[in-house]
């Protein structure tokens, strides 16, 4: 009789259950079956869920975040790289990765920067900011050559008393990283704040191996951490009025990061991105879209241990899941697209990219070519795309490549 009772009880849940489904798709407008309705359901709590661990620190489902959202997630105010909304469109398991198409080349957009309060003009306009230590004297080289035909260096002047010296074309390398970590609204815990000063320090370092030897100017970043809302907002106010709710922000003409201290986690995270952003716009000036938010989002992930560090990947194949990634659509997007519906699978795609970039053999020589040419052209018009498209094979190979390195989940965790 129980077990009879029980299952009539169960079955009444059900068709509540299903009821309840029925009726949502038929005012939703959507267009969806019942179960795909209960997927999409399933989904968009699971990507809540993910936010909210991420905010919290919480490891283990931190990467609920990256899985594919459903159209009824809704924008989380303190993440304000998380778009409005994200429809899924044939949602399978783990489809390939949509190709490049034909042409895509012909409709690159090789000009387009980023715009935004970070005031770039005016850096741009005065290339050595107020807070940026001025550059020390290069040094002297010298060359002479003994009895033996043994060439010799120096830089000790005063041996040309003693040889016949001559003054080389050498040049110090001219990168030079100074960073300044201070706190509002209350101390720092001295354990977080070395442990983010040695991670931003290492993702200079990094830098250092991808920068030309000369040409670049100083950089210096002064981050600001508070550990109250009260103390942010005031910095928010005093520096970027008209920003909305956020966690962090830059202004580059102050080579500035400032970043609400919610969690260690969190604040690890958007330290890094934000400073990342200060080293973007000092280095190179405006800088296209995908190249600064890529580089970011590839940062912001660094896990140090000791003096090394480790950037692993994100599950990109399954982030990708049913969507069509191209070097078109990423170039050309336009700056209201990155600020609408498209903006989370924008700032993957740009991370992905930037990934690939940093960890292949070809692309670590595409991206080398790439940050020379940004340095050389600072704070003018670049081409991007042309330079890009010296990658063996041209922007072709490129797109199927990285699209192949995705499908094949060959994306690893890089080591420094």
């Amino acid at each position: 009789m129980e077990t009879r009772l029980s299952r009539y009880i169960l079955l009444l849940i059900l068709l509540v259950v299903i009821g309840l489904l029925v009726h949502e798709e038929k005012n939703s407008g959507s267009g969806l079956t019942p179960s795909q309705i209960a997927f999409e359901l399933f989904a968009a709590n699971r990507y809540k869920a993910g936010l909210f661990c991420r905010e919290k620190g919480w490891d283990f489902c931190d990467k609920w975040a990256d899985y594919p959202r459903s159209q009824f997630s809704s924008v989380n105010a303190a993440l304000p790289h998380e778009s409005t909304e994200f429809n899924l469109t044939g949602v399978k398991p783990y489809p390939m990765v949509q190709e490049f198409s034909s042409d895509s080349q012909s409709r690159l957009v090789v000009n387009e920067v980023h715009t935004s309060s970070d005031n770039s003009s005016a850096l741009c306009a005065e290339p050595m900011a107020k807070t940026v230590k001025q550059d020390k004297p290069k040094q002297q080289i010298y060359s002479w050559t003994d009895d033996k035909g043994q060439v010799h260096f120096t830089d000790d002047a005063r041996q040309g008393d003693q040889h016949n010296l001559s003054l080389t074309s050498y040049q110090d390398p001219e990168y030079s990283f100074d960073l300044a970590v201070k706190s509002t609204g209350g101390r720092l815990p001295l354990a977080f704040k070395d442990k983010i000063t040695a991670a931003i320090k290492k993702v200079s370092e990094i830098y250092e191996v991808y920068l030309p030897t000369s040409g670049t100017v100083p950089v210096s970043v002064n981050l600001t951490l508070a550990t109250t809302k009260g103390s942010y907002q005031k910095l928010q106010s005093q520096y970027a009025p008209g920003l909305g709710p956020s966690q962090g922000f830059y202004q580059a003409q102050y080579n500035m990061a400032a970043v609400w201290h919610r969690s260690d986690k969190q604040a690890y995270q958007t330290s890094v991105h934000e400073t990342v952003h200060v080293i973007n716009a000092r280095l190179f000036g405006p800088t296209p879209r995908w190249f600064n938010e890529g580089l970011t989002e590839y940062f912001e992930g660094i896990r140090m241990s000791g003096y090394a560090a480790k950037i692993p990947p994100r599950e990109w194949k399954r982030a990708f899941s049913g969507k069509s990634v191209s070097l078109d659509t990423l170039f050309s997007a336009k700056q209201e697209t990155w600020a609408g519906s498209q903006q989370t699978m924008l700032y993957s795609q740009s991370h992905s990219l930037v990934h690939f970039l940093m960890s292949t053999p070809k692309g670590k020589i595409s991206m080398k070519a790439l940050l020379a040419h940004l340095v050389e052209t600072r704070c003018a018009p670049s081409d991007y795309a042309s330079i890009l498209n010296n990658y063996p094979g041209g922007l072709k190979r490129l797109q199927a490549d990285w699209v192949s390195w995705m499908n094949s989940e060959r994306y690893r965790t890089q080591s420094f």
